[in-house]
């Protein structure tokens, strides 16, 4: 790569690093005040200050992850870096999944009316136990991560690479995760908590259609304040589900090239765009919440303003 190439991304990652963590540190702080200053349980909120501290944590991972392969490629095909590397990003990455999804289900069980038991089941456990829920989510994916040290078999590859300073490894170590537990972390880390927000997003969007239907047809009880919930609701949610979707699919990318010379830009664009995770996830929440937003908006203004009347003096 090109001293220029490394240049630009190098400031794409720093750009990405601090505004990531800015804008989830703005998220957690915000809500923590509201849960301790109302005088009711606040799930929304709990939900919300527990993933932007998994996406701070995320984005100093992603960020530590994405200089290494830059600028040092051989230390991260080291065994010891890259199997800590993996279980950081996989463990935070399987977390941040599973927080969607209950946030989608949390959104879904207080908005939407469905008499369903399944659903009535998933409102008590959410009002009641989503702290432990909450706990679970993040306790769940660490498992699985620390796991992966010992479930990774080692394949050493004569792979001649070059970096941007000239320099090349002559091989490295891959490592490749045994088919079982490939699957079973598939499973608990990706599409269950997908399926879930999957659901949850579906219910919605379906409660949403009925009740614009119901408001053509004049029935009584359905108003239009309800169907902006409904549509804030369901737009966020779908949001999420895309994003979770990207994520995917440049995960898959990244893992596919990351041993690959002839593929080092598809390589480093999939880095790049898996490194956005956590800020785009961050403008999701921000957009979902007109408080924060407007706070956020009005701090930004008002520095602005400070900064040119200052100049105005001077």
């Amino acid at each position: 790569m090109t001293s220029a190439g490394t240049t630009l991304l190098t400031i794409t990652i720093a750009l990405q690093t601090v505004i990531g963590i800015t804008f989830n540190s703005f998220i957690t702080a915000f809500s923590f005040r509201n849960q301790n200053n109302g005088s009711s349980f606040h799930p929304t909120n709990l939900i919300f200050s527990v993933m932007g501290l998994v996406n701070i944590f995320f984005q100093c991972v992603l960020t530590a992850q994405n200089i290494i392969y830059l600028f040092l490629p051989c230390l991260f095909f080291m065994k010891e870096l890259s199997l800590g590397l993996s279980a950081l990003t996989q463990s935070t990455a399987y977390c941040s999944f599973w927080l969607t999804g209950w946030l989608c289900a949390h959104y879904c069980v207080s908005i939407v009316n469905v008499g369903h038991h399944l659903i009535a089941r998933l409102q008590r456990l959410l009002s009641s136990f989503l702290p432990h829920v909450l706990v679970m989510s993040i306790l769940g994916p660490i498992l699985l991560g620390v796991l992966s040290i010992w479930m990774a078999n080692v394949v050493y590859e004569v792979k001649p690479s070059s970096n941007h300073t000239g320099s090349s490894c002559i091989g490295g170590e891959t490592f490749k995760l045994k088919a079982a537990y490939r699957v079973i972390t598939i499973l608990l880390g990706c599409f269950l908590p997908f399926l879930l927000a999957l659901i949850s997003t579906g219910i919605t969007i379906s409660s949403l259609i009925r009740h614009i239907n119901k408001m053509k047809n004049n029935v009584s009880g359905y108003t239009r304040s309800s169907l902006q919930s409904l549509i804030h609701a369901a737009k966020t949610m779908v949001l999420f589900l895309l994003l979770s979707v990207i994520f995917y699919v440049f995960a898959l990318l990244f893992s596919a090239t990351t041993t690959n010379t002839s593929v080092e830009v598809m390589s480093v664009l999939s880095s790049l765009i898996i490194m956005s995770f956590p800020l785009t996830e961050a403008i999701i929440i921000i957009q979902a919440v007109p408080k924060l937003r407007k706070k956020i908006q009005g701090k930004f203004c008002c520095e602005k303003e400070s900064d040119n009347k200052t100049e105005e003096n001077n």
